[in-house]
């Protein structure tokens, strides 16, 4: 029988559950409400627009419909008058454009109140007279656990690291042990309704409850047909780098599997942040996402290990210099050296999330590179263009001249005939109804601004501190 314990951290994390209410609240807030609009059409226009996680969420609100294009047509116009190209000497320029690829107001709301959710529990456990044996922290993912342990004071964060990476070890082994004793063709016996299968996941992902929002196919359906890049700036219905992104995330979920088949170490292929986690559950592959659980399980613990060690170590060179300062002028010992080198674990960053950015970085390089030619201009121009998060990344190392010029001009025509859809949606009459923000026109409207056509992840985690 799970322990109680067990069972609270099956439960999911109390902070995921936090950032997923305080989300549900920013729309409700910023859309429903007519006091506040203003100030969130400011907002998005400063960060250009939401991020893709929030994008998607946004059309699954169909009951903020009249509130999201009112809001949209105001950014619109704010927005314009920033891709002008004899306003990128200005100081908002600068703000807006090179904080535009973390930027996003909804996840600034969800950090706030994730941040108040981590100090109050910090504080509850600072002052709770036996911490050690505390099951008030049983359900928080790693994620959370290591934002907890950097708001304790420096005598309680080591015994609660230590705690952290005991908690890590016991998910690990027993996860492990299912693995190792359950054949391939039993895989149904790795029930995900267990409480420690679901511990383990928790640890990792967080809230069980915010697994990816699908997308409609309307607008990814034809995501995978471009042979080329070169094809992808044609297509009227995506933003081109969206469109490559998403390729290489479709190709990287193809490659998973069968790394997996094939026994490839993890660290390679196998993802380790909770979106896309949870990209590889939704495949149904229970084995598979067992495997690739226990990765990211070993990944957390080879980070808190040496977060342990560094705080052991320059606990060490305190003593040290103390020690140093007492002792007589004359008499004064040369300081020890502080041990062997420490050699931190590899990277945090997630195998899936470094190809995407690859993927973005290469995108927009190729995307500058074929706009030197007149022919790729004229067939860009009778795409879709870019969406204002790729078209900041792309006008920022553009090339002065013709490729700038051309950026520029283009992106004001764009934004001009999205602020005529969404005056359109405020004052036409298909606005009472609730899946406007589903058809066609006004999804490539909003894509526009959010840009998450073809890539609507959901994930607990995005753009966590």
């Amino acid at each position: 029988m799970p322990s109680a314990i067990t069972e609270t951290a099956a439960c999911g994390c109390p902070v995921c559950d936090t950032a997923a209410k305080s989300e549900a609240a920013y729309f409700a807030c910023a859309f429903g409400g007519t006091r506040g609009r203003a100030a969130t059409a400011e907002a998005i226009a400063d960060a250009l627009g939401f991020c893709r996680r929030h994008g998607a969420h946004l059309l699954l609100r169909g009951d903020l419909t009249p509130g999201v294009a009112k809001v949209f047509h105001d950014v619109a116009h704010r927005i314009g008058p920033l891709v002008a190209e004899d306003f990128v000497r200005s100081d908002r320029f600068w703000e807006s454009f090179f904080g535009a690829n973390e930027s996003c107001p909804a996840c600034a709301y969800e950090q706030r109140a994730t941040a108040r959710h981590v100090g109050r529990l910090a504080r509850e456990y600072s002052n709770s007279p036996e911490p050690a044996t505390t099951p008030m922290l049983a359900g928080v993912c790693v994620a959370h656990l290591r934002r907890i342990a950097d708001e304790l004071n420096p005598e309680l964060r080591m015994p609660f690291l230590a705690r952290c990476l005991d908690t890590l070890v016991d998910a690990a082994r027993s996860l492990d042990e299912k693995l190792r004793f359950t054949p391939v063709s039993n895989a149904a016996d790795l029930d995900s309704s267990t409480a420690e299968w679901r511990r383990a996941f928790n640890l990792i992902v967080g809230n069980l409850t915010r697994l990816p929002v699908s997308h409609d196919g309307e607008l990814g359906n034809d995501l995978h047909s471009h042979r080329t890049f070169a094809d992808a700036i044609t297509d009227s219905h995506v933003c081109a780098v969206c469109s490559e992104i998403e390729r290489v995330r479709q190709r990287w979920i193809h490659d998973v599997p069968t790394a997996g088949k094939h026994g490839v170490d993890g660290w390679l292929l196998f993802p380790t942040c909770p979106e896309h986690i949870s990209n590889i559950s939704a495949l149904g592959d229970t084995c598979l996402t067992g495997a690739v659980i226990s990765n990211a399980l070993h990944g957390a613990m080879a980070q808190v290990q040496h977060q342990i060690q560094v705080l052991v170590r320059a606990a060490k060179a305190r003593e040290d210099l103390a020690a140093a300062r007492i002792a007589r002028w004359g008499k004064r010992r040369k300081r020890k050296s502080a041990g062997p080198k420490l050699f931190a674990p590899r990277s945090a960053k997630c195998p899936a999330c470094e190809r995407i950015d690859l993927a973005q970085a290469k995108a927009i390089g190729k995307l500058l590179e074929l706009l030197c030619h007149e022919k790729c201009r004229h067939a860009f121009q009778h795409g879709y263009g870019l969406c204002m998060k790729h078209f900041a990344q792309a006008y920022l190392i553009a090339p002065r001249g013709v490729v700038r010029t051309a950026l520029s001009a283009d992106q004001q025509v764009r934004l001009t005939d999205a602020a005529l859809k969404f005056s359109e949606m405020t004052h036409g009459n298909s606005t009472s109804g609730k899946g406007t923000l589903r058809e066609l026109r006004y999804r490539l409207a909003l894509h526009r601004i959010c840009g998450f056509a073809g890539n609507g992840e959901a994930s607990p985690h995005a753009h966590s501190p």
